[in-house]
């Protein structure tokens, strides 16, 4: 519940119940251009506050480790 106050997310979609690990470190030793940290403005009347990175194109899978389904 925290996280989607934090991040701001749309309130009638739900409750996120999954937490994922991205390899940074691989990505950009393959090449890819990783993001800056923001913070995360007022949306869908949620506060925000919380900081986020929003990537410019889709993460391979193999950079993508589920910690909790």
């Amino acid at each position: 519940m925290q996280a989607q106050i934090d991040l701001a997310l749309a309130p009638n979609y739900g409750l996120r119940d999954v937490r994922i690990r991205i390899d940074l470190d691989g990505l950009r030793r393959d090449g890819y251009k990783i993001p800056p940290i923001t913070p995360v403005g007022r949306h869908y009347g949620m506060p925000g506050g919380g900081y986020e990175m929003e990537f410019p194109h889709p993460i391979p899978p193999k950079y993508i480790t589920v910690i909790r389904p």
